[in-house]
């Protein structure tokens, strides 16, 4: 099984999923296979060997052209201008959504975390409801949702990825909020 395909993709999520999380695995009754394992390394191999070839001048990651202008052709329609840039690096959106305010984070620092994004929940009348809302949240991975170790070719599927996951919560931001 090849993982850049779609059954592959998921094959491997799974085993992440099961890797590391084995307490979650085993409440389920599931447990990381044999073949899941070898894909996982197999994988986490190639992750370490593509990290060692890149270059990280001073710290500051590799450079992905149109990667910051592209996000913000999508997510600026979505979610309105920037309430705030830090350094062109980690940008805050206020979105107000079905009576609450939708506090959208990027960041996109560096080598660890090329492109990154986590909600916030905020009542409308002020006070935190919620923050680290994101895929990974979602899946118990981590609060935000971050692609690293992205090469050029991949920009546009990434900033897709994450325009597609910010407008589906948006879009069910209302049901959540009654």
């Amino acid at each position: 099984m090849d993982e850049t395909d779609d059954a592959g993709c998921c094959e491997l999520a799974s085993a992440m999923l099961l890797r590391f999380h084995p307490a979650a695995a085993a409440r389920a009754g599931l447990a990381l296979t044999p073949a899941q394992l070898e894909l996982f390394e197999a994988a986490n191999l190639r992750r370490m060997h593509l990290a060692s070839r890149l270059p990280d001048p001073k710290g500051s990651g590799v450079r992905l052209p149109g990667l910051r202008s592209q996000v913000r052709e999508v997510l600026d329609p979505l979610l309105g201008k920037p309430l705030d840039i830090d350094g062109q690096q980690t940008w805050r959106y206020r979105t107000p959504v079905a009576g609450v305010v939708l506090v959208t984070l990027v960041d996109l620092s560096g080598r660890s975390r090329q492109l990154e994004y986590e909600h916030w929940v905020e009542a409308a009348q002020g006070g935190l409801l919620r923050r680290g809302v994101s895929l990974a949240s979602w899946l118990g991975v981590s609060s935000a949702t971050q692609w690293d170790l992205l090469m050029p070719e991949h920009v546009s599927d990434a900033v897709d990825q994450m325009h597609a996951q910010c407008r589906h919560f948006m879009q069910a931001l209302p049901r959540l909020a009654d």
